[in-house]
């Protein structure tokens, strides 16, 4: 019988110009995947496998190294799927107002993963629900983890996205409500486009909100989910308008804003919802502070103008990450007695404007 160390070397040759060959037609960010490592583990223990039937190479030193190569790559891997885990259970137990699943692979994980959960209470009364059978771990509602505007975008709903190959991708976007965790709203619709819709701007759509994608040729469009159209396998249609077609300096004249800004701030406000943001905007004068919520609906040639009350109101960004908040100081000075001749009647300047990063 011809030595066993040179049949396992024959085979790992094989197993790695395999490799090679792969690394022309997968790019490393594909290689890296723990599928495609998967893989390549299944290969390596098919080998293992196939000699260590023979009773008589059980205790051969070559089988050894290979079952010890074997190990190594799993050590890796699992290493790399738990860090991912691990990222995924602290992003949960920050996050308020719903239930968060968490599904593990075996009992050492679970293991490590409810010790962890019991340790991040910091003094609050924190209970995990644990279900043992299903590998799964769920996130209960909690008021002491606190959630920024952030988090909720990139972590308030589940995303499944898929490609058919022309350019068409498909989006199944299941929204999670942080008031009622039984409250669940799933949207499918469909976009062509060379490029993807980023997390943000799935999320707006999703929401029923006007969003704006810029294409790989650099062309503006704004899209928007017409709720009440879908077509026979259940996509919600879009409806689409040109970046260009839009004019967001007219659709101020014709909002709620006609008339509270200056020259300066209506400029500085057209272009943060020119390039798609949500803008919460401060309005201060002599009577208080007022502060809106202003979107851009280019699909009704207007603005989405919402009032957030008055005063010191806490305010969340709307569903993009890059938006600003732009505040607008009025003048506060006295007014102006009306015994001073040639004074009575004379309104305050408009407002001038201050940006404020959020």
């Amino acid at each position: 019988m011809e030595n066993l160390n040179d049949r396992i070397a024959d085979d790992l040759r094989v197993w790695e110009e395999r490799n090679v060959a792969d690394a022309k037609i997968y790019s490393p960010e594909e290689r890296a995947t723990t599928k495609y490592q998967s893989d390549q583990l299944k290969e390596l223990k098919k080998i293992y496998l196939k000699y260590y039937a023979i009773k008589e190479h059980r205790s051969d030193i070559a089988l050894k190294n290979l079952k010890n190569k074997i190990e190594l790559m799993e050590s890796k891997l699992h290493k790399g799927y738990f860090s991912r885990l691990w990222e995924k259970i602290k992003d949960a137990v920050r996050f308020r107002g719903f239930v968060k699943s968490i599904q593990v692979r075996n009992e050492q994980d679970y293991d490590q993963v409810r010790s962890f959960l019991s340790q991040t209470n910091q003094g609050q009364d924190f209970k995990p629900q644990y279900i043992l059978g299903a590998r799964e771990i769920k996130i209960p509602n909690n008021d002491y983890y606190q959630m920024s505007p952030t988090e909720i975008m990139n972590s308030s709903f589940d995303l499944t996205r898929s490609d058919d190959g022309f350019n068409m991708t498909s989006y199944k976007v299941r929204i999670l409500s942080t008031v009622d965790p039984s409250n669940v709203k799933e949207v499918t619709f469909q976009h062509r486009s060379h490029q993807w819709l980023n997390r943000e701007q799935i999320y707006g759509l999703a929401s029923g909100e006007p969003v704006l994608h810029v294409d790989h040729k650099g062309n503006r469009v704004w899209l928007k989910l017409n709720q009440f159209d879908k077509d026979k396998d259940g996509n919600t249609q879009m409806m689409r308008v040109s970046g260009d077609d839009f004019n967001i300096r007219d659709a101020i004249q014709h909002s709620a804003l006609k008339d509270k800004l200056s020259e300066n701030a209506e400029a500085a406000l057209t272009k943060k919802l020119h390039n798609g943001n949500v803008v919460d905007l401060t309005v201060s004068q002599n009577d208080g502070d007022r502060v809106f919520r202003v979107r851009a609906d280019p699909l009704g040639r207007s603005l989405i103008v919402k009032s957030l009350g008055a005063g010191n109101t806490t305010v969340k960004m709307g569903n993009t990450g890059s938006s600003l908040k732009v505040r607008y100081k009025a003048n506060t000075g006295q007014k102006i007695p009306a015994n001073k001749a040639g004074q009575a009647g004379k309104t305050p300047r408009k407002p001038h404007m201050k940006v404020v990063k959020r």
